[in-house]
């Protein structure tokens, strides 16, 4: 009951389906991760889902995971702290994150954290005509 209440003083603005759709993400690309990997993840998916002008919701070319329950409030909480607090400083402005060995075509390395390298591609935007 506390740790509801509190997550419910914390979230504020955040919309729950926010809040689910990236601890889902969180859940399902940085499982195992220690907490700063967590929230360098987190952010970075927040970061392309601004880039990409969508909602965290709608983001593609991400996996996501029903959580389950016995850490969801764990996520659920740094999802609301990430979503209510945007910033890049984890994540040091990546908008994508790789596991693997082979990321040199994914570019420039921002940041690697536990088993994630966070990179920055930059985001090519359609000029009107």
């Amino acid at each position: 009951m506390r740790a509801a209440l509190i997550l419910c003083v914390l979230a504020g603005s955040v919309q729950a389906s926010e809040k689910d759709c990236l601890s889902s993400i969180i859940f399902a690309e940085a499982r195992g991760e220690p907490l700063l990997g967590l929230a360098g993840l987190g952010q970075a998916a927040i970061t392309k889902a601004a880039e990409e002008k969508t909602n965290i919701c709608h983001l593609t070319g991400v996996q996501k995971k029903p959580v389950d329950k016995d850490i969801k409030p764990y996520l659920d909480a740094i999802s609301i702290e990430l979503l209510s607090h945007p910033s890049t400083s984890i994540s040091q402005g990546a908008n994508r994150w790789h596991s693997g060995s082979d990321i040199k075509s994914h570019g420039k390395i921002k940041r690697k954290i536990g088993r994630h390298t966070l990179t920055r591609q930059e985001v090519k935007h359609a000029h009107n005509r």
